[in-house]
């Protein structure tokens, strides 16, 4: 990717005026949220603001994460991957650098990103991807989570279940 210093320049302003205006919220987040998704809405948009974030993230982390928390709101996502308000989201879109971790999301079947790409620490890329299947709880993992959220000893949860009504198995 060729980027002139001034395309890289233009970049520059155009993000920190979004990082402005999400800080102060002098506009109303929908609107940063369609100027945020119009301004990542080709490959060479999404290629030179990775480069701003690569630069931006040694000058000010803090920027990074106000910008990605905006391009991770569902609103935002909307408008980036053009889906409907009234339809779920089944893709994301992503700005980061890879990690191993995005080795196991898949687009199309495949990875969606390769072991050169982790490789390249501290640099960003544009990752859209098919959002993983909500797992269930299992019936251990959902009691443990009330134990857990209400503090419960064994005692207390032997207690409660006598107050319990459970599903007859005829």
């Amino acid at each position: 990717m060729s980027v002139s210093k001034a395309q890289l320049k233009a970049t520059q302003v155009t993000w920190s005026k979004h990082y402005d205006n999400l800080i102060s919220q002098v506009k109303h987040d929908g609107e940063i949220q369609k100027q945020v998704a119009k301004d990542l809405s080709s490959k060479a948009k999404q290629e030179r603001f990775c480069l701003f974030m690569e630069l931006q993230f040694k000058l000010d982390k803090k920027v990074n994460s106000t910008l990605q928390n905006c391009i991770n709101k569902p609103a935002t996502q909307h408008y980036i991957l053009k889906v409907p308000m009234d339809k779920p989201l089944t893709q994301k879109f992503s700005i980061r650098t890879a990690s191993k971790e995005l080795l196991k999301h898949k687009l199309k079947g495949k990875p969606i990103t390769t072991q050169a790409q982790i490789d390249k620490k501290g640099v960003y890329h544009a990752f859209t991807y098919d959002k993983p299947k909500v797992k269930k709880p299992t019936q251990i993992s959902a009691t443990q989570n009330v134990v857990n959220t209400f503090s419960m000893t064994k005692v207390q949860y032997i207690a409660n279940a006598e107050k319990l009504k459970f599903v007859d198995v005829d």
